[in-house]
């Protein structure tokens, strides 16, 4: 419905190469940015680890929704921190 609309709408997909403790590299499909092709919704990696990638990627992205092209799907790369940096009790 997005892409038929051409809604601005941006899904951001954050990749730490792990779901839910299964390693993307046994998983069915690894690029997850190319999901929206079959729906005509462009998508693209973005290295997040880099603030200036996600920067130019961010500015990218919302110019693509405020110009009336549709939806769009960056996949942010990032890595996958050990447990007791994602929890402090």
């Amino acid at each position: 419905m997005a892409a038929l609309w051409k809604l601005p709408i941006v899904y951001v997909n954050k990749n730490n190469r792990y779901a839910m403790g299964t390693e993307m590299s046994r998983s069915a499909r690894t690029d997850f940015s190319k999901r929206g092709v079959s729906f005509s919704i462009p998508g693209e990696p973005v290295d997040a680890m880099d603030v200036r990638a996600v920067h130019a990627a961010g500015q990218s992205v919302i110019e693509h929704a405020r110009t009336g092209k549709g939806p769009y799907i960056p996949e942010m790369h990032t890595l996958s921190l050990p447990w007791p940096l994602h929890v402090r009790w």
